[in-house]
């Protein structure tokens, strides 16, 4: 894939119109045919499993719940508490976490921990359901960051262009919110990212606005225009795929694969140039690739919720009415062609660090398939079991187990919230 995207691409001629062609064409020419790079899981391996992820559940309920009410117990108990997060991040048997050493451990925490103060500071009223969703792109962005063998950090334009996310997509998905509304707010929005005068059509738009001054503090658009030209082509994809929500539609009614590709490739191009501000062609269509597949995972752990809003989306469209299989098992042969021949990885441990990528992917599919298990064939969840770290019914139950035993922390703290112990720990 890697040859045929160097030979077709030059670094004059790539654009976003090329890219969506390129990975449209990968697509269509991926096979069907099922593989999972996984180790396969005996019944002995997802009982110890779900034994050792009880655990670590167990040991944060707990260490949550001794978060002390005398001021002066509150530093020791912080530093216990963050060591045994570090701890158990990297211990853990679930997912392969090996490649976190001890500088990524510590360097996704330091970013993590100011990206969850700034928002708060940003907007003390923000819950932290919206904040995890935009910490998910600042973590992309710490990904590409060690890609590139660059410092993991918070950024001030990270941070603005990640926060995007829960204030824009929040705003997009909302069903009570015509298309025309959303459609002239799209077109102030590039007004703004062009640094042009706009004016600002209420409180929650103007926020909006003050996350691009965010990205301005590190990249002007003079000397960084590929930076605002992503922005740009992201609001463009988020206007086309406002035709995802107009309603379901059935299938080349509407071109709904390049809509995909377009929204998810431009949304993770553009953290690309956060880290650096211009990337090199293999970087960019990496970059663009790795956006596609991230969407894909999260369309299809979003089945349910698209169906029921008539979001159309390439498995939703076919959901019910087709087994899924073949979509599941093509997006499962895109993440190892993409991975296995990307060359712009420049990280101390490249294959270390292809696994992670890699497998994370797929074990968000083994748990957005198993989610989602109405929409396949027996055979296939059959298939998928195989390589899954639980069982189906301790994955089924899993939820409302964490539900519950949050529910409980939240009746032991009192007057105490989990929002100020968690900014406790990153303070």
């Amino acid at each position: 894939m890697e040859e045929k995207i160097l030979k077709n691409l030059n670094h004059k001629s790539l654009t976003i119109d090329n890219l969506i062609a390129l990975y449209s064409d990968i697509w269509w020419n991926t096979p069907t045919t099922s593989q999972m790079p996984l180790p396969k899981k005996s019944s002995f391996d997802k009982k110890s499993n779900e034994k050792a992820f009880d655990s670590i559940i167990d040991q944060v309920m707990s260490m949550l719940s001794n978060f002390p009410k005398n001021l002066e117990e509150r530093p020791f108990w912080k530093q216990n508490t963050i060591a045994t997060f570090k701890r158990l991040i990297r211990t853990q048997p679930v997912l392969n976490l090996k490649y976190f050493d001890e500088y990524i451990t510590d360097s996704f925490f330091k970013s993590t921990s100011s990206f969850v103060k700034e928002s708060k500071t940003f907007d003390k009223d923000i819950s932290f359901k919206d904040i995890s969703q935009a910490l998910r792109n600042m973590w992309i962005v710490n990904i590409f960051q060690n890609i590139f063998n660059s410092e993991i950090k918070f950024t001030s334009s990270s941070f603005g262009y990640s926060m995007l996310y829960p204030y824009t997509d929040n705003y997009l998905d909302d069903t009570n919110i015509s298309t025309d509304v959303k459609k002239a707010f799209i077109k102030r929005l590039t007004k703004k990212i062009k640094g042009e005068n706009v004016s600002t059509a209420n409180s929650y738009e103007e926020k909006i606005f003050k996350l691009i001054d965010y990205i301005e503090r590190n990249f002007s658009r003079k000397s960084y225009p590929k930076v605002y030209k992503g922005l740009l082509s992201i609001n463009e994809g988020q206007r086309k795929s406002l035709i995802q929500q107009e309603q379901l539609s059935l299938p080349y009614e509407r071109n709904i694969l390049s809509v995909t590709i377009e929204k998810g490739g431009t949304s993770v191009l553009a953290d690309g140039y956060l880290v650096r501000g211009d990337l090199n062609t293999e970087e960019e269509t990496f970059a663009f690739g790795y956006g596609f597949i991230l969407q894909l995972c999260d369309d299809l752990q979003d089945i349910k919720s698209d169906i029921e809003n008539n979001n159309c989306t390439i498995f939703s469209q076919l959901a019910g009415n087709y087994p899924l299989d073949s979509l599941v098992n093509k997006l499962i042969n895109l993440i190892i062609t993409l991975l296995d021949n990307a060359e712009c990885f420049a990280a101390p441990d490249v294959d270390g660090l292809k696994t992670l990528i890699k497998d994370n992917c797929l074990y968000l599919i083994i748990f957005a398939v198993t989610d989602n298990r109405k929409y396949f064939s027996k055979d296939y969840i059959n298939f998928i079991e195989e390589f899954s770290p639980f069982t189906l019914i301790y994955m089924k139950n899993l939820k409302k187990k964490m539900n519950r035993k949050f529910k409980k922390l939240t009746s032991t703290l009192g007057d105490t919230s989990l929002d100020e112990i968690i900014m406790n720990l990153i303070d």
